[in-house]
């Protein structure tokens, strides 16, 4: 009787384990899948424009440079800006929420012994059209995804 008894509390404990683990693996996707869905609607392919000086208020008609954004995992994003001159910054944009983060980036193909990097701060608009980036050694720019919103 009492090993019958050991054996189902043993069935028991196994089962509720089981489900807990479920439960848990259900809510890791469910979180992936709103993750994916807040932080990656910033990917995508985006025209730079200057901001003026010195009020910094005002938007250069002409794009700058061209930038892709790729989603890469939970608020994680991939940055990589040409500019018209051909130079190219890569950096890891990482979102506090949907509309503010941090990028760290580096220019690459630098000559031997140069070496150029930093961090921006950018904001996102709600509607997904521009972000701001905010660096204090370059200043301000803007991406666009269409000039008729800058």
């Amino acid at each position: 009787m009492q090993g019958s008894f050991i054996l189902f509390m043993l069935f028991g404990i196994t089962s509720a384990a089981i489900a807990v683990i479920a439960v848990l693996a259900v809510q890791r996707k469910v979180r992936r899948c709103s993750d994916r869905k807040r932080f990656s609607k910033a990917g995508g392919t985006y025209k730079g424009y200057a901001v003026k000086e010195p009020d910094f208020r005002e938007i250069e008609e002409k794009p700058r440079s061209e930038a892709e954004i790729t989603y890469r995992e939970k608020n994680i994003l991939d940055v990589k800006v040409t500019y018209t001159n051909k130079r190219t910054w890569k950096g890891t944009m990482v979102l506090d929420n949907e509309h503010y983060g941090t990028i760290g980036w580096r220019y690459v193909r630098m000559h031997p012994g140069q070496v150029e990097f930093g961090f921006k701060r950018c904001v996102l608009e709600p509607d997904g059209n521009r972000i701001f980036l905010i660096d204090a050694m370059y200043g301000k720019e803007v991406l666009a995804r269409d000039r008729r919103k800058v």
